[in-house]
């Protein structure tokens, strides 16, 4: 079962950015290069400016699984639709390798709950990605799983949840698994409105 976290921590590796360090991942990042770093222009907060907003209001986030998004995660079965323990949309669907890929339409949470994560409970880094600001979260309790949020609009976040993918991973394999596909649900997300 999946359950999205307030955290996902574990030991940084040799190339791999530290936690609260701000990192640039552009749409194509994905092809295994380590992010680039990059100097941001912040909004009140320190968080750096979205390039546009998204708002999620009646967003179903299953809308967000398309055909190319399955297919590039190999993404098995119907998307089975639920509401988290705070009242946000989400939608969960199952990879070949049986993990779990999980996208929440956080509608009425902004970017507030990536901050302040006790270490004890996991550690969180800031990212831009596409432009916009977003944070990883990795569980110091759950090693095979990652948290990425992305801010989209003003107290509202996409959530991107990933799981043991690929199967026995490490927390550093799942969580660029976990960046890749959160690319590949906000390009999908600005897809579908337009921006």
């Amino acid at each position: 079962m999946l359950m999205s976290t307030a955290g996902c921590a574990g030991p940084q590796t040799s190339g791999v950015p530290s936690p609260g360090d701000a990192v640039t991942i552009h749409p194509d990042g994905g092809s295994g290069s380590p992010p680039s770093r990059s100097p941001q222009l912040s909004q009140p907060g320190g968080r750096p400016v979205r390039p546009v907003d998204l708002p999620l209001n009646g967003l179903a986030p299953c809308e967000l699984f398309t055909g190319a998004v399955r297919q590039q995660f190999e993404l098995l079965g119907t998307p089975s639709s639920v509401t988290d323990g705070r009242g946000q949309p989400e939608c969960l669907m199952q990879s070949a390798g049986h993990g779990g890929f999980l996208i929440t339409a956080a509608h009425s949470e902004g970017m507030e709950r990536f901050e302040n994560i006790p270490q004890q409970l996991g550690t969180a880094r800031r990212l831009t990605i596409a432009g916009f600001p977003a944070a990883e979260l990795r569980d110091a309790h759950q090693p095979s799983a990652c948290l990425i949020g992305i801010d989209v609009a003003d107290g509202q976040h996409i959530g991107v949840f990933v799981t043991d993918t690929p199967k026995g991973g490490t927390q550093d394999e799942i969580c660029r698994n976990a960046l890749t596909f959160a690319e590949a649900v906000l390009a999908s997300l600005r897809q579908r409105m337009g921006r």
